[in-house]
């Protein structure tokens, strides 16, 4: 290996290090502060919030696919170039501040609350913060210094752990996490300024500007797509149904979410960057993405089937206001199972320069998404989320067709993943039966379930896949 090489694959190993450690800070707060949510606060509240989280993240989105995308990919980082991506998401941030606060009252309404017109005002503050800092992680992104941003989003994360807990213990209700939010992301402004210099800020040059705006084309309609996807589901159950439904919707998938959401946010930047580094080798692009996603595929394999069998026993700790929770967590849960699959497809894409194919695939899942918000969701709540499991795995054949139209190899996202997700159900199966047989209680049973897949999975792990993962790791960690 050359001395380049060598360089670059210690860069990516420490990258990758510090993106999947943020990512397990992040997430693990965020499932602590959202689990205190959850039982403490009541549907309606509950959907309050993720509704606020849904229409905050779009503008973040935007930013971060546009002028911070820029900076990673693109070779100029001086301080003009850097300015004109700061001014733009600072820019950005104000126009959406702007807006949400002026139509705070028309989306209360929506939601058939009038208590949450203020909430939904208020939370335009962590917007602001928000696109204060989008430019720091970006500009660490592109030097591969994972570790700086860590500090700033695990400095995000822990303001709804630290502030918004203990609000909502002492009863105040959904502007616990609404003030939470507001306070981490502030925090996240206030670290990024101190670990990350971005060097003199002036008024950015023409040329510069006209890259950004250039550049942000297709990956912002690419992004908007993307929060559709994500996002949307909470936003047009708002719309159509009441804040109640949107919490429950949004709890539903609340767990599953977060972890293979936090393999895509630790795992898809890391991805993005190597295979922009190695994409004149589409062999080497390959072996990337196969080690890549047989890991995130034992992952998810086993988490899922594990949220699956504790479903009953959240059920019963929420009680009799969450409805039939646990059949709504079963199904949101398989259905993000499958979404996984396609963890590091887009960052792949858009590393070869496929920009346009991933606006294209994109394109293509909000088509399918779009009828379901608008026609199925008034139908309710469970008929919408069956519908998502039906669009999801659609997607995976749509992922395929356009994988045909580049040098991408589908079978790395296809083959042994897909045959991970047979092995744990396979063994769930009987370690679900057990708990029912050897206990009359949800809870206890649950436990059972859980305690026996924990040891049947993991002697899977260690006795038929303990040579291939360490060979896989020692690839990855090589790369």
């Amino acid at each position: 290996m050359s001395q380049p090489d060598a360089k670059l694959s210690t860069l990516v190993t420490r990258a990758g290090f510090w993106s999947v450690l943020s990512q397990a800070i992040v997430r693990s707060a965020q499932i602590v502060a959202g689990l205190v949510f959850v039982v403490v606060l009541s549907p309606s509240e509950v959907g309050v919030w993720f509704f606020a989280l849904s229409i905050v993240s779009l503008p973040q989105l935007v930013i971060e696919a546009g002028p911070g995308q820029a900076l990673v990919q693109n070779e100029r980082d001086d301080s003009g170039f850097i300015s004109a991506v700061f001014v733009l998401s600072i820019l950005v941030g104000i126009a959406s501040a702007v807006s949400f606060w002026l139509f705070a009252p028309l989306l209360a309404e929506v939601l058939q609350d009038e208590t949450a017109e203020l909430p939904l005002a208020v939370i335009a503050f962590a917007v602001l913060f928000n696109a204060a800092s989008r430019t720091h992680i970006a500009l660490a992104r592109r030097r591969l210094d994972f570790r700086s941003a860590m500090y700033v989003e695990s400095a995000g994360a822990f303001g709804p752990l630290v502030v918004g807990i203990p609000l909502a213990i002492a009863g105040f209700g959904v502007w616990a996490p609404i003030v939470g939010t507001i306070v981490g992301a502030g925090l996240g402004a206030l670290v990024a300024a101190g670990v990350v210099r971005l060097g003199p800020i002036t008024w950015p040059d023409r040329v510069a500007t006209k890259f950004v705006l250039r550049f942000s084309g297709w990956t912002v309609g690419e992004a908007l797509l993307g929060w559709l996807s994500t996002w949307g589901g909470a936003f047009f159950v708002g719309i159509y149904l009441t804040s109640s439904d949107t919490g429950l919707f949004r709890t539903s998938e609340f767990i599953p979410l977060l972890v293979f959401g936090a393999l895509s946010a630790a795992l898809g930047p890391v991805v993005l960057s190597a295979a922009s580094r190695l994409r004149a080798d589409s062999r080497a692009v390959d072996t990337l993405l196969d080690e890549a996603n047989r890991l995130i595929a034992l992952v998810v394999a086993g988490f899922g089937m594990g949220v699956v069998l504790l479903a009953g026993a959240i059920e019963e700790i929420l009680g009799s206001e969450w409805g039939n929770f646990s059949t709504l967590v079963v199904i949101q849960t398989v259905s993000h199972m499958l979404g996984a699959l396609l963890t590091t497809f887009l960052p792949t894409l858009i590393a070869l320069d496929h920009r346009a194919l991933a606006f294209a695939y994109r394109l293509c899942v909000v088509g399918l998404l779009i009828p379901a918000y608008l026609i199925v969701v008034p139908l309710g709540l469970e008929v919408f989320i069956w519908s998502m499991l039906v669009i999801r795995l659609v997607v995976v054949l749509i992922a395929w067709a356009v994988s045909a139209k580049t040098s991408v190899s589908f079978r790395s996202f296809l083959f042994a993943p897909v045959g991970y997700y047979v092995v744990a159900a396979a063994l769930a199966a009987p370690c679900y039966w057990a708990g029912g047989l050897l206990s009359d209680s949800t809870l206890m049973g649950g436990a059972v379930s859980i305690v026996s897949f924990a040891i049947l999975f993991g002697g899977y792990l260690l006795h038929f896949q303990r040579d291939r993962l360490s060979a896989t790791v020692n690839r990855l960690l090589q790369r």
